[in-house]
């Protein structure tokens, strides 16, 4: 049987995984969409290295069993 707080850590973790991923492409999003109504048009370089900086933080938060899975080799945790 776990105790409360395992069940508490447990259940924050479950959320995160969900949660996190979301509010982080919410904020790019709106960080985006400012830069380039502030801009005027146009897409500026900065907004473009931004974005697939974002894109791929966002794909690392999504998959970070999958991400972990890599190093388990490399470092063999008992």
């Amino acid at each position: 049987m776990d105790s409360p707080l395992q069940t508490w850590i447990t259940g924050w973790l479950a959320f995160l995984e969900l949660a996190l991923p979301l509010a982080f492409a919410v904020v790019v999003l709106a960080h985006g969409c400012y830069r380039v109504v502030m801009r005027r048009g146009g897409w500026p370089w900065k907004t473009m290295v931004f974005g697939l900086g974002a894109a791929l933080v966002f794909l690392l938060l999504t998959n970070v069993v999958s991400v972990a899975d890599w190093f388990v080799e490399e470092l063999p945790i008992n």
